[in-house]
């Protein structure tokens, strides 16, 4: 957890920048070769993804800072501005839409997925969320079960996915 693991990389760029080009494609040949590099980088590598997704970087850095706190000042900040610390290449805001962008493909993460959904952490349930909308049909029985579900504390969350579930007229060709 102390090093950093470099990025995958297809046609020289890596998986933040193709979600980046997904995100701010210009034109829909551009968004296609995005997705195509993303199921290139990806496909092999679901369960990865998933665990990226259960990732809060504020509050394991956090935990880092909170176990050189005995230092002074100057040396926690040496710490912390170091390479030792990880700052993870695959957050969950990269993740997150490639994931979606898989579409189908990423079935298998489904079942991580719904656990997710249910975190109390709002950045995760809101990422895993995300995911499973892009999934289209495959993610659409665990978000109306966790929409459905008055004990689900990220039953909001499972409803506005809901409408941006890849389904039906709003699915990408």
């Amino acid at each position: 957890a102390y090093f950093q693991l470099r990025d995958p990389t297809f046609k020289g760029e890596n998986l933040g920048d193709w979600v980046w080009t997904l995100k701010h494609a210009s034109s829909p040949a551009q968004e296609q070769e995005a997705r195509r590099a993303i199921c290139a980088l990806c496909t092999n590598s679901i369960p990865e993804l998933v665990n990226a997704l259960n990732y809060d970087s504020a509050t394991e850095l956090n935990k880092i800072k909170s176990r050189f706190r005995w230092l002074p000042k100057p040396a926690q900040d040496v710490v912390m501005n170091s390479r030792l610390v990880n700052r993870r290449g695959i957050n969950s805001a990269v993740a997150a839409p490639a994931l979606s962008a898989l579409g189908p493909a990423a079935e298998p993460a489904v079942p991580g997925l719904k656990k997710l959904l249910h975190a109390t952490n709002v950045i995760i349930s809101l990422h895993a969320g995300m995911s499973l909308a892009g999934l289209g049909t495959n993610g659409l029985s665990a978000l109306t079960d966790a929409a459905a579900d008055p004990a689900c504390a990220s039953r909001s969350v499972a409803i506005v996915s809901i409408g941006i579930t890849k389904i039906g007229t709003n699915v990408a060709p």
